[in-house]
């Protein structure tokens, strides 16, 4: 008689259904914030729904077929102008923002650190993970050193465990080890993150006194 399964393809499922919104965040997180390049990302989605709709109609007036096309071009200069925008902005930042002094600068540096202090046993990997994305991206967007400070924390921080694989119908012993290599590659990052700390903080500091 066999023991019931404790691990279904249903939990499978969910854990897949988790990493792909951790996924989502991640984007949604990166976009906020970016009106501008959201309007242009909206105006190229209405391009495409009006040219199927148009390409619908059996006798389209002529005064709408022009319309698809002026969506495209200014969908297209908005995302454009963001870009450069951007880069100017990156590049040009205020040196009063990166002053280890600055008060909105030190408080946003100490929120992205903060789960740092905050490990257990107990924490969602996926969590520290996203904490550890936008740790990253928040050094790498700050020059002139950014980029180079952010790679090496996104060494310490990345994780490197979630390979796994079986079959379309996997058996008792396939999801026991899925289940049991996704525990402990959990706890691998736990850990991982713990004994990078304070290294990380050392290229933090590091980072500030450069500037």
């Amino acid at each position: 008689m066999t023991s019931p399964n404790p691990f279904s393809e249903k939990d499978i499922i969910i854990e897949s259904i988790k990493q792909v919104g951790g996924i989502l965040r991640s984007i949604v997180s990166k976009l906020s914030g970016q009106y501008v390049l959201i309007f242009g990302i909206a105006l190229l989605i209405i391009t495409a729904v009006t040219g199927v709709y148009i390409a619908m109609l059996e006798s389209p007036a002529y005064e709408i077929l022009w319309l698809p096309y002026c969506l495209l071009g200014a969908g297209i200069v908005i995302i454009i102008l963001w870009f450069i925008s951007n880069k100017i902005q990156k590049n040009y930042i205020s040196p009063h923002l990166l002053s280890s002094s600055s008060e909105k600068f030190t408080s946003s540096l100490r929120k992205k650190l903060r789960f740092l202090d905050e490990i257990t046993n107990e924490s969602d990997a996926d969590q520290l993970i996203q904490a550890s994305e936008e740790l990253v991206e928040f050094i790498e967007n700050l020059p002139p050193n950014g980029k180079f400070y952010a790679k090496q924390i996104k060494e310490l921080t990345r994780f490197n465990g979630g390979g796994f694989s079986f079959s379309y119908s996997p058996s008792r012993e396939e999801l026991d080890r899925f289940r049991e290599g996704l525990k402990k590659s959990h706890k691998e990052y736990r850990l991982q993150l713990q004994k990078s700390r304070n290294k990380i903080l050392a290229l933090v500091d590091e980072f500030l006194q450069v500037q």
